[in-house]
């Protein structure tokens, strides 16, 4: 392969990735906001072809530690703990979709592997682990898992 195509292939690609994230910016600016152009609205963008919207296909579904992280900021803003079916709710209302039949469960058990962030509070639901919640009489060490302080420190270890 000549070395000017293989450049020219290599700036194609890079800028099908940026477009992508553009992408995606502009889609969840829409999710959390509601504004924003749709791609039929954006000169060069029609969704219903997909020679301009190369790269879309490839692009990265969200995955356990960023549900974790939606999870965490739902949570700061409800202020309240919420159950797995609340919690889901609100993930979907902000654009995220779990890959799952079984949503909730799916979901519970990201919380649960993510222990050393969140409790369960029996008949309330998830809260974050560190932050007092005096309407679910909850404070920080009420509710001891297992293995929360040694994974703790693995993790302080792996950093």
């Amino acid at each position: 392969m000549e070395p000017w195509v293989a450049k020219a292939l290599t700036r194609k690609a890079e800028l099908e990735t940026e477009l992508a994230e553009v992408e995606r910016f502009l889609a969840l600016g829409r999710k959390l906001f509601g504004t924003g152009p749709e791609p039929s609205d954006t000169p060069g963008m029609r969704k219903s072809d997909p020679e301009t919207r190369t790269g879309a296909s490839k692009e990265r579904r969200l995955g356990p530690p960023e549900f974790a992280d939606m999870a965490e900021r739902i949570i700061k803003d409800e202020g309240h703990p919420m159950s797995r079916t609340e919690l889901v709710a609100a993930l979907e209302a902000r654009g995220a979709d779990l890959p799952s039949d079984d949503k909730p469960r799916y979901l519970g058990t990201i919380m649960w592997r993510q222990r050393v962030r969140f409790v369960n509070i029996p008949g309330k639901g998830y809260w974050l682990r560190d932050e007092p919640n005096e309407a679910a009489g909850y404070a920080p060490g009420d509710i001891e898992t297992d293995d929360v302080s040694q994974n703790a420190e693995l993790e302080e270890m792996l950093k």
